[in-house]
């Protein structure tokens, strides 16, 4: 491949690619893994459109190298044009929309070991450090048995029968500092199973035990990211800067705490440049579901610095030692 673009210049699609090489050498799965990594991005379409033609790119691969190798010139070969000889005006790309972001990024680790347009937390990174109580790479430093709440992404999933008979899992979270193995045991495999096999982010609370390859996590439980913000958050803070906020703001913040209403108590607070701040009371009734939707508005309106949230202390229920992977 890398040959024959120095030889004769750049590709200049998936047609003139596939003409160029030799398909005994380059299969449809070796084409279904560029397209996965992303080597064809630079012909401006969508990868789920390019792996929808492959086999259409293929078969007239096939025909032009036939034809070459007789030594006759197929229809797009008259000529003799660079332009001309690509069998790239016969694909027709269909209308579908793109991968999803995840399977995108699914995808690029797949195939080369690593994400190359992106990371899967992107976006909710700060929700995540925001709920969860430590990095992943920072669990060395826990003490053994100590309550802990992570999160990240599912990359490895296994599941086990237990001695019992009973379902259970062994997974990797990852996040974008590092990854940990997480067991999930069968009273926590029955409640939270739904969550394992989706590529959305989670957050697992547990506890951390210590061994020679470092630390696990035995999970209590899982949730789902908004879950996690609903389930944990103990009260969310929003500070306003008193010289930028008039009745028209304060309308629309109250707009914003009605269209949420929750059960988590609200704290609002003034702030006098130079001159202190004043907390301003608000009714017992003026509580919020905190989310990352609601989070997002109160930025977008307020300023990214406006907003705080004071979360749950990680606290399990079982106290139980499950020593050296007991269950498999």
């Amino acid at each position: 491949m890398i040959r024959e673009r120095e030889e004769n210049g750049p590709y200049t699609s998936l047609a003139d690619f596939c003409g160029r090489i030799d398909s005994s050498k380059v299969n449809r799965k070796v084409l279904e893994n560029l397209v996965k990594a992303g080597a064809f991005d630079f012909v401006q379409v969508k990868r789920a459109q390019l792996m929808e033609v492959l086999d259409q790119a293929l078969e007239q691969a096939k025909a032009v190298q036939r034809d070459r190798l007789s030594g006759q010139m197929s229809l797009f070969a008259v000529g003799g044009s660079k332009e001309e000889s690509a069998p790239s005006a016969e694909i027709k790309f269909p209308d579908i929309d793109e991968w999803p972001q995840l399977k995108k990024l699914s995808y690029e680790k797949e195939t080369i070991g690593f994400f190359l347009t992106g990371h899967p937390l992107d976006g909710v990174i700060d929700t995540i450090r925001m709920v969860a109580e430590a990095d992943i790479e920072a669990l060395e430093n826990r003490r053994e048995g100590q309550a802990v709440r992570v999160g990240g992404l599912i990359q490895q999933y296994k599941e086990h029968i237990s001695k019992k008979g009973d379902r259970m899992a062994f997974t990797v979270l990852e996040d974008m500092s590092s990854s940990v193995e997480v067991i999930v045991f069968p009273e926590t495999f029955a409640r939270c199973s739904h969550y394992l096999g989706k590529d959305e982010p989670l957050i697992v609370l547990g506890t951390v035990q210590q061994g020679e390859r470092g630390a696990k996590i035995i999970a209590e439980d899982i949730y789902s990211l908004d879950k996690a913000v609903e389930q944990f958050t103990e009260q969310a803070s929003i500070r306003l800067p008193a010289d930028r906020i008039g009745r028209n703001q304060l309308i629309e913040l109250k707009e914003l705490i009605y269209q949420f209403h929750g059960s988590a108590p609200i704290k609002l607070t003034l702030h006098f440049d130079g001159r202190g701040e004043v907390d301003i009371l608000p009714m017992k009734d003026i509580t919020v579901r905190p989310c990352s939707d609601f989070f997002q508005k109160v930025k977008d309106s307020f300023g990214p610095g406006c907003l705080s949230v004071q979360m749950r202390q990680a606290e399990v229920k079982r106290k139980k030692r499950f020593g050296g992977g007991n269950g498999r």
